[in-house]
């Protein structure tokens, strides 16, 4: 490893728009405080996957976001434009790299980091430098090579920062609406002053779907918190499970499982163990009437068909109420103005709370369409 980590100081030192790619290995090592320690010398933009989210703080001035099939345009600029690409611990997986060939254009090395040589050699390995080896290790060794003389970007900030100004990563917000980025901005507001108040970790879970993409885009993490997903397993139903399992991992924690009504119905059945075991889970559902990213799917893609796609049907809160929750333990919001009293009530207690958001349905975006690049995103 120490001969593939002097190329990469090399690499490095000769790059002038590097961009790291922190994947979900920064958290499989446990290397999220060597990965800031990194960023002290080598100061450049990182991009996270899906499962990568929880690697860097949300508001850590080098993070810009998630890149991929519904990452934001900058983060997806950044890696277009780079001239180096660092991945930690990332499978440079179709959801990332759309077309493989059209991946970074512009990077003259891919440097991929992973503990599993065969990862290094199924996408690109023409292009790639591979550091085998435990990732924590490896970025204190990185560190170490090149704490003497670190390394500064400036021209490539403010670059990106013009294209920050240009694009800025929000959604067009519509006030009739109960929007889910909406109440993800909301939600993050709410717990950030919870957790100033309680000194609480936090751990979201998601189930799968555009209520899953819009979690990665705005739901804001700090330092320790856990951010599990089942990524590109695609696992419906595997949210609710696996926020009871955070919960009795962590007893203390505020766990929250961010589902949407599609995916639920995969795994309703647990809201009666979550009851039973008196686990203050708290559970939000993002009801637009159906499975929406398969929707959207069919509408750009398959000509517009929409057979089993949208479902209206469900009353989620009787549904919760008769799995064993309390009445007052119940919630269901309509509109936007609610929805803070709403949850700063549920999370102000140590009991299981449902509470169903009646959100529109929107198309999630913004879209890279599979096996397109990224000058073919969708806004």
């Amino acid at each position: 490893m120490d001969a593939a980590l002097d190329d990469v100081v090399a690499l490095l030192r000769q790059a002038e728009r590097p961009v790291i790619i922190a994947g979900y290995g920064v958290l499989l090592a446990q290397a999220q405080r060597e990965l800031q320690q990194l960023l002290q010398v080598v100061p450049c933009p990182v991009v996270h996957t899906l499962p990568g989210k929880a690697a860097l703080p949300t508001a850590h001035p080098c993070n810009y976001g998630m890149l991929g099939m519904h990452g934001f345009y900058v983060s997806n600029w950044i890696v277009h434009h780079a001239d180096l690409v660092v991945s930690l611990g990332s499978r440079y997986d179709d959801r990332i790299t759309g077309d493989p060939q059209r991946f970074a254009p512009a990077a003259k090395r891919l440097i991929h980091f992973d503990i599993a040589p065969e990862q290094i050699t199924k996408v690109l390995p023409g292009r790639k430098l591979g550091v085998v080896g435990d990732l924590k290790a490896a970025l204190v060794a990185l560190q170490r090579r090149l704490e003497g003389a670190p390394l500064d970007f400036p021209r490539w900030r403010h670059a990106i920062t013009e294209i920050v100004k240009r694009y800025p990563s929000t959604y067009v917000r519509r006030p009739e609406w109960l929007q889910a980025q909406y109440a993800l901005e909301v939600l993050n507001d709410v717990v950030q002053q919870q957790v100033t108040h309680t000194g609480q970790q936090v751990t979201y879970t998601t189930e799968v779907g555009d209520h899953q993409m819009w979690a990665g885009q705005y739901v804001a993490l700090q330092a320790g918190w856990q951010f599990i997903t089942s990524s590109g397993q695609g696992a419906m139903g595997s949210g609710l499970p696996m926020a009871i399992g955070a919960q009795l991992a962590h007893p203390a924690s505020l766990v929250m499982c961010l589902a949407g009504d599609g995916s639920l119905r995969f795994s309703e059945a647990e809201l009666e163990t979550i009851w039973e075991y008196d686990l203050p889970v708290k559970t939000l559902v993002f009801n637009n009437d159906g499975y929406g990213i398969v929707r959207m799917w069919n509408h750009r893609f398959y000509e517009g068909r929409e057979t089993g796609s949208s479902n209206a049907t469900k009353d989620w809160t009787l549904l919760a109420r008769s799995n064993g929750f309390d009445a007052d333990c119940v919630d269901r919001v309509t509109e936007s103005a609610d929805l803070a009293p709403v949850l700063r009530r549920a999370l102000s207690h140590r009991r299981p709370h449902f509470i169903e958001l009646v959100t529109p349905y929107e198309e999630c975006l913004p879209l890279m369409p599979p096996g397109q690049s990224f000058n073919e995103m969708i806004l």
